[in-house]
């Protein structure tokens, strides 16, 4: 077979996925934090059904809890794996061997456990917003609240001047 029409694209391909690689585990380090749930979650789920044992759980729980106190840019991100999933169950295979981090994503799709970290992150932003329109709309009615009194006080000392001698609820006698 003739491999000549290869020629121009020969290295293009790791190129394109080392960009790919590398916008995954970014989008993923958004997610860090859905993604460590989930992980707990399942573990401690493996444990209650003692598809693993207490001992391997504790292990596996000990050392992600010691991941997401590092944070997502301690861990060694490795040519080949496209995403942090793969990253991190290095990292535990390396911390704790195959025999017991191997075992953490035992019986689970990882499309069930994408689309699941994808939904738990999504909440959590629409939360976050929802949070942050309430404080803005609280900020919003206090300050509503300030102008209106600035108004009235205005309106009452506008009175005051015109003569009508009552000025922020006092009676003032006329001086004059």
């Amino acid at each position: 077979m003739n491999m000549d029409y290869c020629k121009p694209y020969a290295g293009r391909d790791t190129v394109i996925l080392d960009r790919h690689a590398a916008d995954t585990i970014a989008e993923d380090i958004r997610a860090f934090d859905s993604q460590l749930e989930n992980h707990f979650a399942h573990v401690i789920m493996l444990a209650e059904q003692k598809i693993i044992t207490r001992q391997d759980a504790a292990a596996i729980l000990k050392a992600l809890l010691k991941l997401k106190e590092m944070g997502p840019d301690k861990i060694p991100f490795r040519p080949g794996l496209t995403d942090l999933y793969s990253n991190v169950e290095e990292w535990l295979i390396d911390e704790l061997g195959i025999q017991v981090g191997g075992r953490v994503h035992t019986g689970r799709s990882r499309n069930d456990m994408n689309s699941t970290i994808e939904r738990m992150h999504t909440r959590r932003t629409i939360l976050d917003l929802c949070e942050a329109i309430t404080l803005l709309l609280k900020t919003l009615l206090v300050m509503a609240h300030q102008v209106q009194i600035i108004r009235n006080i205005q309106l009452e000392f506008i009175d005051f001047l015109n003569g009508r001698h009552n000025f922020c609820g006092l009676k003032l006698m006329n001086i004059f």
